[in-house]
């Protein structure tokens, strides 16, 4: 199968690989673990499962080099394995005019690192874990999704939620950036079947996770030109019309964008019957 990508995108991944490979990645998004609260999140083959995803929005085009999330789960029955996924956003959703779009677009198994970091006293029989991917090569595209919006959602693998599972700890001491979390239970409600974590009771929060990478320069930029092309050119800057773009600070942890908040039921919707999540 051959993949086309828009040759201004195209110029910009090649210039973001090389930046990519001489400097170190920049921390684009940081979600610290605040204590308060915790929810179920996690994965099981052909069973019913619980996914909770919290929200990115890019400023432009961004390659993800690396997530890390901070999961409770059971102890010492841990999970065999842990993932996530990235969904897209959508406006066709059943109550709301904006949410989650299901299926995902990008699902990945296998973490870097899994750190122990012992006993969590929020939830008895449980420990604290920093589940971390450095194997990510992603790239988010504003343009792909409604609002520029991407929902990342992990989770731990189990054969037997009584023996095990794992929960994902709020951040931001209930202030949120951009979004509210969104929920989804397996096998129901499975298009688009996302809602607000409000919708099931608990009030709205974003979740802990880091978000690492780099910030995609458009081919033009003075970051992609260089210091070389930059000194050479330096005395256009004093002409008035001058069309050089402007560049993005990768290292904002909050993007540009990112304060968006869920949009209202339609008229006339319901959510009656819905299961509480935890």
């Amino acid at each position: 199968m051959i993949v086309s990508f828009p040759i201004h995108l195209l110029a910009g991944l090649i210039l973001a690989g090389t930046i990519t490979s001489a400097t170190q990645a920049d921390v684009l998004l940081n979600q610290p673990v605040d204590g308060r609260q915790d929810l179920l999140s996690f994965w099981q083959s052909n069973l019913p499962s619980v996914q909770v995803g919290d929200d990115y929005t890019p400023s432009r085009p961004t390659r993800i080099t690396s997530v890390t999330f901070w999961m409770i789960a059971t102890w010492p029955e841990v999970p065999y394995n842990w993932s996530f996924a990235v969904h897209r956003s959508t406006t066709d959703h059943s109550f709301f005019d904006f949410a989650p779009e299901y299926p995902w677009f990008h699902f990945q198994t296998g973490p870097t690192s899994v750190i122990d970091l012992g006993d969590w006293a929020g939830r008895a029989g449980t420990h604290l874990f920093e589940v971390r991917f450095d194997n990510v090569d992603l790239i988010l595209d504003p343009a792909d999704s409604e609002q520029g919006t991407f929902w990342f959602s992990p989770g731990g693998w189990t054969q037997n939620t009584n023996i095990s599972k794992s929960w994902w700890l709020t951040a931001g001491n209930g202030v949120v950036n951009g979004n509210e979390t969104w929920g989804k239970h397996y096998p129901l409600y499975q298009f688009p079947g996302w809602l607000p974590l409000s919708n099931y009771g608990p009030p709205p929060s974003d979740y802990a996770m880091r978000i690492e990478g780099v910030v995609i320069p458009a081919p033009w930029s003075a970051a992609a030109l260089g210091p070389r092309q930059r000194r050479a050119g330096q005395h256009k800057r004093r002409q008035p019309h001058s069309n050089r773009s402007k560049t993005v600070h990768p290292r904002s942890p909050f993007p540009g964008g990112r304060l968006r908040a869920a949009r209202p039921m339609k008229h006339g919707s319901s959510t009656m019957g819905l299961k509480r999540m935890g």
